[in-house]
């Protein structure tokens, strides 16, 4: 099974290396050169240009546009985008076969299912893959950390019966992120020190309990940068990284469907949007995305619930200027395991799993978690034993018991702002 994993990692790791991405990354350089009268410019041809696209080549689009009464010829500008009607992840789940523009066995698929629990997948190309790495790429080189330099990830790339892997191709070293207690913290420690990393990059979530470990260990480690990324970055997290383990945090925002790139400022005084990446409109509770890297899966005006908040009076001059005060509604819960390890980010349970409208899952006493699904369709044991081999592969069955209910809408947990939560703790 490592050697599979290892194989497969590597394959990833060079399809998507610098020597392929770099014609990429000289166009985003091209663009973070750019002023924002420019980019504003660039905005504007690339959303035409989506837009017609998507009108004369996406059966789904067509559609709804005609049926919003859009007039394809009105649309100039981004001026004009109030004119197009709004979709979202549901909207999207149930018409992701029309959505995609071409053949779509030269597409590849992604899964996500978010922080609400509903199964989503979207088609991309492997153009979009490259420009995504680009996109990263440049913003840690711009931190400080270049290709070929020694990478620790604690990303979840590896489950709970793969401790470690390492990847002598690209420099880089997995940990795993499901094997984080007390019992393994000189096994993270030693191997972390022999392999001296320029960079660690995770969570928040894994990096904290892995610093917690190391910390409680009384054990230091000098790594000089940090990335984080998919959950809200606290205050409390990075001054802990700060101590444990010597390093300068830099946070990234990102989301499966590729329609939003929001990087830390250099200064850490906010986040601004990756240049030509996509165009973004902020509301009070959720934003509203259109992005311009995966025009063979467009999505324009996509709902996603994450809320953004913006500084006030603040005028945007160039790329790295940034606009965005906090990134807000990506907090997720972890639940703790028999053998007290802490694990999060648990949307990985839904991934690829069919029938499911909605699933939350409760603790209420450790080592055990009950998952609560709404089905959307003829959800049964196929489906729930794909949800236990996710478990068994990431976190162990010895390690968690875990009872999967199919239950209606209403015994769903809602919080006082009638806001839903993925996991959901319960004392008693």
């Amino acid at each position: 099974m490592k050697l599979k994993k290892y194989l497969f990692e590597t394959a990833k790791y060079a399809l998507r290396s610098y020597p392929i991405i770099r014609p990429y990354v000289k166009r985003i350089d091209r663009l973070y050169s750019m002023s924002q009268q420019e980019i504003t410019e660039y905005n504007n041809r690339k959303f035409v240009d989506l837009v017609n696209l998507a009108y004369n080549k996406s059966p789904f689009y067509r559609r709804l546009y005609d049926e919003n009464g859009v007039d394809i010829n009105a649309i100039k500008s981004i001026g004009d985008i109030n004119k197009l009607p709004i979709i979202d992840k549901k909207i999207v789940r149930e018409n992701a076969e029309k959505i995609a523009i071409g053949n779509k066995r030269f597409l590849l698929k992604a899964a996500t299912s978010g922080t609400t629990g509903e199964p989503l997948t979207i088609f991309q190309s492997y153009k979009t893959i490259l420009l995504n790495r680009a996109y990263g790429y440049k913003y840690k080189s711009m931190c400080g950390f270049n290709s070929g330099e020694k990478l620790l990830s604690l990303r979840g790339h590896l489950d709970s019966k793969i401790f470690k892997l390492k990847l002598p191709i690209g420099h880089i070293l997995f940990l795993s992120s499901y094997q984080l207690r007390k019992e393994k913290a000189i096994d993270y420690y030693n191997e972390i020190s022999k392999f001296a990393p320029k960079a660690i990059e995770g969570y928040p979530s894994s990096v904290y309990n892995l610093c917690c470990l190391l910390k409680e260990a009384g054990l230091t480690l000098n790594i000089p940068l940090c990335f984080t990324s998919s959950e809200t970055l606290y205050d409390f997290q990075r001054h802990l990284f700060k101590e444990v383990l010597n390093c300068e945090t830099f946070d990234i925002y990102g989301c499966t469907e590729n329609t939003m790139s929001l990087y830390e400022d250099f200064k850490h005084n906010g986040y601004f949007e990756g240049p030509g990446y996509s165009y973004n409109e902020y509301f009070d509770n959720y934003t509203v995305t259109t992005s311009f890297i995966n025009p063979r899966f467009p999505l324009i005006r996509y709902k996603v619930n994450d809320s953004i908040s913006l500084k006030p009076d603040f005028v945007k001059h160039s790329a790295i200027d940034s606009n965005i005060k906090t990134v807000n509604g990506r907090t997720d819960s972890t639940i703790i395991t028999r053998n007290g390890a802490l694990i999060g980010r648990l949307n990985f349970l839904f991934k690829n799993v069919n029938y499911i409208k909605l699933g939350q899952i409760v603790q209420r006493r450790q080592g055990e978690i009950e998952i609560n699904i709404v089905p959307d369709g003829p959800f049964g044991d196929t489906e729930k034993s794909q949800i236990m081999k996710h478990i068994d592969e990431r976190i162990g069955l010895h390690n968690i018991e875990a009872t999967i209910n199919i239950v209606t809408n209403d015994k769903i947990i809602y919080t006082k702002r009638n806001k839903f939560n993925q996991v959901v703790k319960i004392n008693s």
